[in-house]
């Protein structure tokens, strides 16, 4: 083995590959079994900000204002920051299909120090926030109120990272139970904080609202990462995958080249779900300018979006897996079909959610807010967003089995650029110019994200006919 290929020290265990699959069934099987933990850690990722929401909504005032002002440039860095992760998984994923089992381990010991520096600076960063809102001419009180909430969610970025980089390597190896079983444990855990933060339960705390929700969840992520730590140290085979960790070893020059190849392949995803963020964070800012009853119908309306989203988010993940397993096994036929099947899955998760929230919109406004203007307007956000929830989710499924491939870069170029180039000057018309307010906002989404679908499509169809071992 050459220095470029395998980490010099230490010697590959021989081991059988991961099977190939040998029918659609097996392929449809396999996808649930690594999909149904990938998309409840996703889920449980979103019932955090979910709970926060529902919780800091019965604070009072403009709480629930002051949470979503103040998340637009975290969740903007925390989107490009989870995609510079990315490659944990892709890496991973291809290296255990191929039965290369401490490649695997070294591309967990690189993303971690990979996610505690991009954890540091990015939560340095994130503190530019109150600047940002003045300069978008944004209500001088919503901003004193969003600024607490940016920086409380700063100094829980890195905890986030370093959870996510062992729960991505879990999954590469198709073991993504224990993510899972963190998130259920950090929902209890963050419910029991609001108590105390957000309306100081039993007097340990003074009241504080959407800043007490952050502070909750910023504690609630360094949890989950000593959860994964312990469960990639204590469940998995250190001695199989590599998982010996020392400072010297990192800069040899295989982990060093290790390093520069998951950037190659993950800055593509980090830049595209920034920018995909990015282009939703303007819609948040664009509410801000109509209101804070449209703010928080539109706070109101993206979490349960995203909550339903993260489904998708999570089959797009497994689809990712099982791609990058075919890719390792060098089994073009299984790629076709481990994506697509992913896909078709994806879609079919979808369509319940889009169902509901087009049926009854006004319910699921009213488990968020008493307040009847905020409703009224919800009622509008949460029907467009619904016949919009079909065609995201397949996106995101389809973007997942494009990056399994590794082509990452056209992976981003196609999902972005029709946000950016349609669905956000035609939000903006749609909501200002033709008054219909923040329900505008959702309709000027459907033209950027159904071309941004077809255009995947086309990509992975090109992409897996060419595929040559």
């Amino acid at each position: 083995m050459t220095v470029e290929h395998q980490p010099p020290e230490v010697p590959v265990p021989q081991a059988p590959r991961w099977p190939a699959p040998q029918s659609l069934w097996d392929h449809v099987n396999r996808t649930l079994s690594l999909a149904g933990p990938s998309m409840a850690a996703r889920m449980g990722i979103l019932v955090l900000f979910t709970v926060d929401t529902l919780m800091v909504g019965r604070a009072g005032g403009n709480e629930l204002a002051f949470l979503g002002l103040g998340l637009t440039v975290q969740m903007v860095l925390m989107m490009i920051a989870i995609g510079f992760m990315q490659g944990v998984m892709i890496l991973t994923a291809q290296n255990f299909g191929a039965a290369r089992y401490r490649r695997c381990g070294a591309v967990m010991k690189v993303g971690l120090v990979v996610a505690a520096i991009i954890g540091l600076v990015f939560a340095i960063v994130s503190l530019i926030t109150e600047s940002v809102l003045v300069a978008t001419g944004q209500n001088p009180e919503l901003i004193s109120g969003a600024a607490g909430v940016a920086f409380h969610f700063s100094w829980g970025m890195p905890g986030m990272l370093l959870y996510i980089a062992c729960a991505y390597f879990m999954e590469g190896i198709t073991r993504p139970t224990f993510a899972m079983i963190a998130m259920v444990l950090a929902n209890i855990l963050n419910v029991g904080l609001n108590f105390i933060f957000i309306f100081g339960w039993g007097g340990l705390m003074p009241p504080l609202g959407a800043e007490g929700a952050v502070i909750a969840t910023s504690i609630t992520r360094w949890f989950i990462f000593l959860f994964m730590l312990a469960a990639v140290l204590f469940a998995v085979d250190r001695r199989q995958y590599g998982l010996e960790f020392s400072w010297r070893q990192l800069v040899r020059p295989y982990y060093l080249g290790l390093t520069a190849r998951m950037l190659r392949i993950s800055y593509p995803m980090g830049i595209g779900q920034g920018l995909d963020a990015a282009a939703f964070s303007s819609l948040v800012i664009m509410a801000g300018l109509i209101g804070a009853a449209a703010t928080a119908a539109h706070q109101i309306t993206q979490n349960l979006v995203t909550l339903i989203v993260m489904v998708a988010i999570g089959m797009s993940a497994a689809t990712s897996v099982r791609v990058g397993n075919a890719i390792g096994r060098r089994d073009p036929e299984n790629v076709k079909l481990a994506g697509w099947t992913g896909i078709v899955l994806g879609v079919c998760f979808m369509i319940p959610g889009a169902i509901a929230f087009m049926i009854s919109p006004a319910a699921f406004a009213q488990l968020f807010t008493s307040a009847a203007s905020v409703i009224d307007i919800s009622k509008g956000t949460i029907w467009a967003a619904g016949a919009l929830l079909t065609f995201n989710g397949a996106l995101w499924v389809t973007l997942g089995a494009l990056r399994g491939t590794g082509d990452t870069l056209m992976a981003m170029v196609l999902q972005v650029t029709p946000l950016w180039v349609i669905s956000v000057p035609l939000s903006a018309y749609l909501a200002f110019d033709m008054q219909y307010g923040a329900v505008g906002l959702y309709y000027g989404l459907f033209g950027g994200i159904l071309t941004s679908l077809v255009a995947v499509i086309a990509r992975f169809v090109t992409v897996s006919n060419r595929l040559s071992f």
